[in-house]
C-alpha cells in the first residue's frame, strides 16, 4: 500500500517537507492499525 501511494507522486526530487508529509501520514495508518 505504501508503495503504491508513493508511486502515485510525480516522478520529481523529493523534497524534505515531502519526506516528512509521507513519512508522517505511513506512521499514522501504521499506529491506527496497530491500534485497532
Amino acid at each position: 500500500m505504501f508503495i503504491k501511494m508513493f508511486k502515485h507522486l510525480p516522478s520529481q526530487p523529493l523534497t524534505p517537507s515531502l519526506i516528512f508529509f509521507t513519512a508522517k501520514l505511513f506512521l499514522a495508518q501504521t499506529w491506527s492499525l496497530g491500534g485497532k
